[in-house]
């Protein structure tokens, strides 16, 4: 999920469909393994793919042996969605409200231009 770029905790929460608890503890573990490096923006916390060699190597193994999951094209196509919404409303509002807002926005920019 992260190979197309860093995700926000939110962000990640909204497309393994788990609690943020949980992802939190298994991102703390993968970042305290090296695999994954964190980055903090105001309230935000991103997380991307480590880049040192010694994690590439176990991350690239763990793409190519798992590379015919179908669970990774439907977690890449959910990201891909996510992209679309702003962070601050997906964190604060939740994925049907902020996709609701984005919509509602594009509509309104569509009928007045």
């Amino acid at each position: 999920m992260l190979r197309s770029g860093e995700l926000c905790v939110c962000q990640i929460t909204e497309v393994l469909k788990l609690a943020t608890s949980t992802v939190s503890a298994h991102l703390r573990e993968l970042k305290i393994a090296g695999m994954v490096v964190e980055r903090r923006d105001g309230r935000w916390v991103y997380f991307g793919l480590a880049t040192d060699e010694r994690a590439r190597h176990w991350i690239d193994t763990a793409l190519a042996a798992a590379a015919n999951d179908p669970q990774l094209e439907a977690d890449r196509a959910a990201v891909t969605q996510l992209r679309w919404l702003p962070v601050e409303d997906l964190c604060r509002l939740g994925y049907d409200a902020a996709r609701s807002k984005w919509i509602d926005a594009l509509a309104a920019k569509a009928t007045s231009g």
